[in-house]
């Protein structure tokens, strides 16, 4: 991730999470159109959820669905999701089962617009996923 893609504060709490935004796990582009670029970002931290919301809401016609907490709405959208891994259905790295931390999905929607997309985030890896 570039530098400003997210918030000042939330820079500040993936740094105490030891998140290396350098680094994801994964990052994509779900859906593209000529105004909107929407991009899923993830990493995963060693930890424990002690509360929050949910991860997943009932929907309407799909059933269940990702719950994304709206971090920011301007200049650029920004939707976060914590859970465990067994919650998230991702790909995940794995820890030694001596270890008594869960794997954490921090799982990021980011909506920028096309100008901003290009200078904010690396190169998409994947395209073919619709928004979700």
């Amino acid at each position: 991730m570039a530098p400003g893609a997210f918030p000042p504060a939330l820079d500040k709490q993936l740094h105490r999470l030891g998140v290396e935004k350098e680094k994801p796990t994964d990052l994509y582009v779900s859906f593209r159109n000529e105004q909107v670029f929407y991009y899923r970002v993830m990493f995963h931290v060693a930890g424990k959820i002690l509360s929050g919301p949910a991860p997943w809401v009932d929907g309407i016609e799909q059933g269940k669905k990702h719950n994304y907490h709206v971090v920011q709405c301007e200049p650029t959208w920004i939707g976060l999701r914590v859970s465990t891994v067994r919650d998230s259905f991702e790909f995940a790295p794995e820890i030694e089962k001596t270890v008594q931390s869960d794997v954490l999905c921090v799982d990021f929607r980011l909506q920028l617009h096309a100008g901003m997309a290009q200078q904010s985030v690396q190169p998409d890896r994947r395209e073919d996923a619709a928004p979700g």
